[in-house]
């Protein structure tokens, strides 16, 4: 998982100008420490998922989809095209909405308090 997203960090960088004069070696130096944090932070997504039993079910996934492709302007069926000559399918999109459905379970889990309490 570390070195798939220090690349995903990597290649999103040399897309950016401040960067783009750096070789992929310094990049890779710049943004471990990142990474690190990143994937430390989706196991813990994953534990709390796990533990809490969260599924993304199909029409959660349509659901997404849909308001995505609403959004880029295109059609659903284009954007699952657009999905399988990417990666193969759509269970990077079906992790994310995990992600999200973890994160949730935590912050309706939390208690917030304020400076004053």
């Amino acid at each position: 998982h570390l070195e798939s997203e220090l690349n995903a960090l990597v290649k999103n960088a040399k897309s950016m100008k401040e960067y783009s004069e750096k070789s992929e070696d310094e990049l890779k130096v710049h943004f471990r420490e990142e990474a690190v944090k990143n994937v430390k932070a989706m196991v813990l997504l994953d534990i709390v998922g796990e533990e809490n039993k969260i599924v993304v079910s199909d029409k959660e996934l349509q659901d997404r989809l849909i308001l995505m492709a609403q959004a880029m302007s295109m059609t659903p069926e284009a954007l699952v095209q657009f999905y399988a000559n990417r990666d193969g399918s759509l269970e990077a999109l079906r992790y994310t909405i995990f992600r999200e459905k973890a994160v949730d379970e935590i912050y309706s889990k939390a208690n917030v308090k304020t400076k004053s309490e």
